[in-house]
């Protein structure tokens, strides 16, 4: 392996992770992802895997195989979920594990796994994405909205156990990125989201990117977490 810095993100298939993943490449990043899907980023420094990390036993088998390889990671992306939009009354067991497992407990697992090896190395960057959904609480959103919510706080709380090993936790609470995924989303929901956030302009990955890496770079040692509202 080579000396260059590793990210690992998660669901870079398609969407936000997928472009993530591209411009850190770009910057010279080894990336190692993940997703239901195949492969589709073609680059010596880009190492897939494929796998549902839903499926807790799958996932555990892949990270145990992944430390053999003995690479650490100086930032985490928790990027991959489920996005549910349903009045609570609909839901079913399986809807309601489905989302609790990938969304919450998938994300803790992850978590826990390369935590050890920042705090044994005293450095790391861990990046959750949230959503606007917590803020807006709109009708249909009720089990997303909680876990997102339930993360935040677990981050937060993270924040403080973690601080003396000086690692970095960042939240980025997002809206609407520009992708392909984007595209298909309802335009007249859109508008309505963004009149009532006052959202100026539609943030696309590489905003986000520079985000990232700005959130990063501080170099305040007093405050390592870092939260902030990405459609503002």
């Amino acid at each position: 392996m080579n000396n260059k810095k590793n990210i690992f993100i998660t669901g870079t298939s398609k969407g936000i992770g997928n472009k993530l993943a591209k411009l850190y490449l770009s910057k010279g990043f080894n990336v190692w992802g993940c997703s239901r899907s195949k492969n589709n980023i073609n680059h010596i420094q880009y190492f897939h895997q494929k796998i549902d990390i839903l499926d807790h036993k799958k996932l555990i088998s892949f990270l145990r195989k992944l430390k053999k390889k003995k690479v650490f990671m100086d930032i985490l992306v928790l990027n991959a979920a489920i996005i549910s939009r349903s009045l609570f009354i609909n839901e079913n067991y399986k809807s309601i594990k489905n989302n609790t497992d990938l969304n919450y407990v998938s994300n803790l697992m992850i978590i826990n796994f390369f935590l050890k090896d920042m705090i044994r190395l005293n450095k790391g960057n861990i990046v959750f994405f949230s959503s606007i959904s917590t803020s807006l609480k709109n009708i249909g959103t009720s089990l997303y909205s909680s876990i997102k919510s339930g993360l935040e706080m677990f981050m937060e709380i993270l924040s403080k156990e973690v601080k003396i090993f000086r690692i970095k936790i960042i939240i980025f609470k997002i809206s609407y990125i520009k992708t392909d995924m984007s595209k298909k989303l309802n335009k007249a929901e859109y508008l309505k989201i963004k009149k009532k956030l006052k959202i100026h302009n539609l943030k696309n990955a590489k905003d986000l990117f520079e985000l990232i890496q700005k959130s990063i770079n501080r170099t305040d040692k007093k405050n390592l977490f870092f939260y902030k509202d990405v459609y503002k």
